[in-house]
C-alpha cells in the first residue's frame, strides 16, 4: 500500500491517494482535478472516500465520479453533497455542483477496497456526519483532528462538545502509535495529540 498527499485548493486541503499497484482510492479530492490525476500516474480510481461534505473536500469529486469512481460518504453528510448552503460553497462564494453519493456508510463499517480493509469511525462534531478512516496504523482524520488542533465547530452542524466527545472516546482510544493524516496541515500521532492538543485533553 502506498499513500501520497496532494495539497489542493485555496484552503490547502490534504487529498490522499491510497494505491495498490495500478488501483487507487482518493480521499477528499477537494479541488484541482488535473493535479490529482497527474499524481495518480495512470492508476485507476475505484473509489472516492469523503470524510465530510464541505465543499473544500469535495470540489473535484464529480469529475472522478464521471470517470467511473464510486463516491462514499456517511449517511448523515450525503445530503450536503446536494446542498450549496450546508456544504458551505454558497456562503464562501464558490461554484457548487450537486453530487449524488453512490454508497453511504455507518459507524464501524469495514470497507474492502483495492484489497485494503478500511474501518469507518464516525466522529460527529465538525459536521454531523464527519468520519475518519482507519487503515492498519494510519488514521485519515479529515477535519476532526489536526496537529495540535481540532476542526471548527462554528459552521452548520458543528458542535464543540460533540467533537470533543468524538475525539476522546473514538480517537484517543486508538493505539498511541497510530499516525494521523488530517484534512489540513501536518501529520501527527494519537500519542502526540493526547499529550499536547490544548483543545481536547
Amino acid at each position: 500500500m502506498n499513500i501520497e498527499t496532494v495539497v489542493v485548493g485555496d484552503l490547502g486541503v490534504n487529498c490522499y491517494i491510497v494505491s495498490v499497484e495500478n488501483k487507487a482510492i482518493v480521499i477528499d479530492p477537494g479541488d484541482e482535478y488535473n493535479k490529482i490525476k497527474e499524481a495518480l500516474k495512470g492508476k485507476t480510481v475505484e473509489a472516492i472516500l469523503l470524510t465530510h461534505g464541505h465543499f473544500d473536500h469535495t470540489g473535484a469529486v464529480k469529475k472522478f465520479q464521471d470517470d467511473g469512481a464510486k463516491v462514499y460518504i456517511s449517511k448523515e453528510d450525503a445530503k450536503m453533497l446536494v446542498d450549496g448552503y450546508t456544504s458551505l460553497a454558497n456562503p464562501f462564494g464558490y461554484q457548487f455542483t450537486p453530487i449524488k453519493a453512490d454508497v453511504t456508510f455507518n459507524d464501524n463499517d469495514v470497507l474492502e477496497l483495492i484489497d485494503i480493509k478500511i474501518k469507518v469511525i464516525l466522529t460527529p462534531g465538525h459536521t454531523k456526519g464527519s468520519a475518519c478512516f482507519l487503515c492498519d496504523n494510519i488514521l485519515f482524520s479529515g477535519d476532526t483532528l489536526f496537529y495540535r488542533s481540532i476542526g471548527r465547530t462554528d459552521f452548520p452542524g458543528g458542535d464543540f462538545e460533540t467533537i470533543s466527545h468524538s475525539i476522546r472516546n473514538k480517537l484517543y482510544v486508538l493505539n498511541e502509535e497510530t499516525v494521523v493524516l488530517s484534512g489540513h496541515g501536518n501529520e501527527t500521532t494519537i500519542k502526540e495529540e493526547k499529550c499536547s492538543n490544548m483543545f481536547v485533553r
